[in-house]
């Protein structure tokens, strides 16, 4: 009988420690995933400054062609918005001292990507709350840039 309990405790010891390294797995993965999520999320912000600097008319042109869906290679949905928000009130105030300032304009530039690990084949869809429906985990990320 001792024999039989000694083998019960043993049994259910061990199914925790399976559990616990399932969940401590699972922790690991999305830590990763999350860390490459916002590398990723952050070379596109970096991207579009860059095209600010570099292209600037094919930039500002931007503000008005809404939101930007790309897959990367990983499977992470990205997407980017670029806002007007030159005469936005609620938006960052432009110095009145600025040069040129009735010529000043101001963008607000927002990437989110989403990510899951059972998104295999799942489209990339330019409508957020789409997105958001089709995968499990998702970042935001948001810069504001002028001329």
């Amino acid at each position: 009988m001792e024999i039989i309990v000694a083998l019960v405790i043993v049994g259910l010891i061990a199914l925790g420690l399976v559990r616990v390294s399932t969940v401590s797995v699972k922790s690991s993965r999305f830590s990763n995933d999350q860390s490459k999520a916002t590398t990723i999320a952050q070379a596109k912000l970096a991207q579009m400054v860059n095209m600010r600097n570099n292209e600037a008319d094919s930039f500002w042109d931007l503000r008005y062609s809404g939101t930007a869906s790309e897959t990367t290679e990983d499977g992470y949905c990205l997407l980017t918005t670029i806002v007007d928000k030159s005469t936005d009130p609620t938006g960052l105030p432009i110095p009145t001292e600025s040069p040129l300032y009735n010529k000043a304009l101001l963008a607000l530039v927002k990437v989110d990507i989403f990510w899951g690990e059972k998104q295999a084949g799942v489209v990339c869809s330019n409508d957020k709350e789409e997105a958001v429906a089709n995968y499990e985990h998702t970042l935001h990320f948001e810069t504001y840039v002028s001329n």
